[in-house]
């Protein structure tokens, strides 16, 4: 870009300045690698050079005109008329004259059409023209890539297990704002024999701020929109980047924390009384990775950064006719159901060298991880899915995608879900027991300092918390600023919590055993799902301080059923280990355990073991349904 574009961006407002600042990257993407020497504000060089032209008319004619019709007025007239008349008069006409119409001219119109030409959507439409021109070449490649240079032949072996997918990288020398809702689209190419999904990298050398909606997979760029089938791409977003570095997702590490730079997604509402705009950063099956040599931080709880994996096509499940699902219990494309289940779901990967900050909702995940059961119908069957239309709680994976945050500051009001779905059905005197389910994926959440307080849905085989300071409630340090302590989920899921200093547990809940769900409109469910958590364990460890399960949970709406603790929904995994090294453990909550074949409790401390009176509840005679541990789902 030339030099008088800068000075025009700021003057106009902020938003032109970070639209001036993705043009002039876009306008970049199609040029040649020599334009863009060393590691500075723009691209490597691209595929086709079709959409040059777009690029390279704006910069050719803005300054052209404006500096060519400025500097030949002003001098030829000046100088004429001053010498021949008076020398009063000239001095007064001609400065006169000259600066009020080549500058005015000069910036106006050069710059302006620049920004307002087309912005929003250079980028955009190059990277898709790239993904799409890559995508029909895909076969050719493969087949160049797999021939056998000896024979002439091509190794068909290798050639079914070659794909072949676009890269695009975009770097900026300083910081980098994404200034419009972003989709790839990127279903009609990928759909291309032999061709990949995309990946698109944003790394930005100062701070990187993704405050609108960047996605592939979907319908739309609306929190309803439909996933769709198949692949969709992958995003790296990387603040603080080190430009020299092989692998995209390398962070300066010569910086002091005050000066790294960060990546805030979101953006906040226009008014103090207004609501946060949605900002969702999604894929399908894409991966999505997020790194900062600063914080990582989510602008407001409209935020969400998800995978849904790919919708399973349930009429090819065994035994799915049998389970009856209501129609308006899942979400609908047209006359058609999305899901209710997904497969093949991407990874989340959250690499922070600062903090990782989430910005809590008042969402339970009741609210949108449903469940229906049947009484009346042959098999009893029961079902369980994610709605993630309905979903406002931070980082999720609802196709069996891992989740993995590692942040060397501390981990501040983050919640993290990795939900399981499935259904299953009982044996009748006709028909076998039937049971279909998608595990959730693995959940890690480490830090060098504390976690504090945040929600943890583990829905997968394993689960883990890790601090290098203390895991506590988010009153004990005035940082946190939503739940009373760490939440915790649980399914068939192995947990493992440990902390350094003190350790302190919130409330420690099976979702499934949560009564009092309203998932559409009317009086609040009272059933639940027992038999999702029969291998479940929690094994928690205070190294040097005290250790609580303190039993609080989030505070709900005046009114919501939720808010009444059931002695299922307090129920712990049926082997629970809690220890405190070298300090006291204390235990504020009832202690009622999930019955279990081969399970086991462990309560040791190095000082006092304490334990309220409501920890230790009077045994009751309860009516329970006959089952055996270990066998399928069921309901009561």
């Amino acid at each position: 870009m030339t030099p008088p574009a800068p000075p025009t961006g700021p003057a106009a407002a902020s938003g032109a300045t970070a639209l001036v600042q993705v043009q002039a990257l876009a306008a970049s993407v199609t040029a040649s690698p020599t334009a863009s020497p060393g590691n500075g504000s723009t691209t490597v060089g691209t595929l086709p050079p079709a959409p040059a032209t777009a690029p390279s008319a704006a910069p050719t004619t803005a300054p052209t005109t404006a500096p060519t019709a400025a500097p030949t007025e002003a001098p030829t007239a000046a100088p004429t008329a001053a010498p021949t008349s008076a020398p009063t008069p000239a001095p007064t006409t001609a400065p006169s004259a000259a600066p009020t119409s080549a500058p005015t001219a000069a910036p106006t119109a050069a710059p302006t059409p620049s920004p307002t030409a087309a912005p929003a959507t250079l980028l955009h439409a190059t990277l898709l023209t790239h993904n799409r021109t890559l995508a029909e070449q895909a076969q050719g490649i493969a087949t160049r890539l797999a021939t056998v240079p000896a024979s002439g032949q091509r190794d068909e072996s290798l050639y079914s297990r070659l794909r072949i997918g676009a890269g695009a990288e975009v770097r900026a020398s300083g910081a980098l704002n994404l200034v419009g809702d972003f989709d790839l689209s990127s279903a009609a190419a990928t759909a291309l024999d032999k061709a990949d999904a995309p990946t698109l990298t944003l790394r930005a050398a100062g701070a990187l701020t993704a405050g609108y909606s960047l996605g592939d997979g979907f319908a739309g760029s609306s929190a309803t929109a439909a996933a769709r089938r198949g692949a969709a791409a992958s995003f790296r977003l990387v603040a603080g980047a080190d430009l020299s570095a092989a692998w995209a997702g390398t962070v300066r590490n010569d910086l002091a924390a005050a000066d790294a730079p960060d990546l805030l997604i979101g953006r906040a509402a226009a008014t103090a009384s207004a609501t946060a705009p949605d900002v969702l950063l999604r894929s399908t099956t894409g991966d999505i990775a997020l790194a900062a040599a600063g914080d990582i931080r989510l602008a407001s709880s409209a935020v969400r950064v998800y995978t849904t994996g790919s919708p399973v096509d349930s009429s090819t499940l065994d035994g799915w006719s049998r389970v009856g699902l209501a129609g308006n219990q899942v979400l609908g494309s047209g006359s058609n159901a999305v899901g209710p289940f997904f497969s093949g779901a991407g990874d989340l990967s959250l690499s922070a060298r600062g903090d990782v900050v989430g910005s809590p909702s008042r969402q339970y995940v009741t609210d949108w991880w449903w469940r229906q059961t049947s009484l009346a119908a042959a098999g009893t069957p029961a079902a369980w899915w994610s709605r993630y239309d309905l979903f406002r709680q931070g980082l999720a994976s609802f196709g069996g995608g891992d989740i993995r945050v590692r942040a060397g500051g501390s981990v501040v009001d983050l919640e993290v879900s990795t939900p399981a779905s499935g259904y299953s059905v009982q044996a009748t005197a006709t028909l076998p027991a039937v049971r279909w389910q998608q595990p959730g994926g693995l959940l890690s959440v480490q830090a060098d300092g504390d976690i504090v307080s945040g929600l943890f849905n583990a829905g997968g085989p394993s689960a883990l918390l890790q601090a290098g300071g203390s895991i506590r409630s988010a009153a004990d340090t005035g940082l946190g600023k939503s739940h009373p302590g760490a939440q915790l989920f649980y399914a068939d899921t192995d947990w493992t919590l440990s902390a350094r200093g003190d350790l302190t547990i919130g409330q420690i809940t099976n979702p499934a055993l949560l009564s009092g769900v309203v998932q559409l409109t009317g009086a609040a469910r009272g059933d639940v799902i027992t038999g999702l958590d029969n291998g479940a364990a929690l094994r928690a460890l205070a190294i040097a301080g005290d250790l609580r399960l303190a039993g609080t949970r989030t505070a709900l709406a005046s009114g919501d059923p939720r808010g009444v603790a059931s002695d299922a929904a307090r129920q712990v995994p049926g082997t629970l280990a809690l220890a405190a090294t070298a300090g006291d453990l204390r235990v504020d909550a009832p202690l009622l355990q999930r019955p279990a074949v081969d399970g086991d409790l462990a309560l040791l401390a190095e000082g006092d073991v304490q334990a309220s009176a409501s920890s230790w509840p009077r045994p009751r005679r309860r009516r329970r349904r006959s089952r055996s541990p270990g066998s399928a789902p069921t309901w009561r």
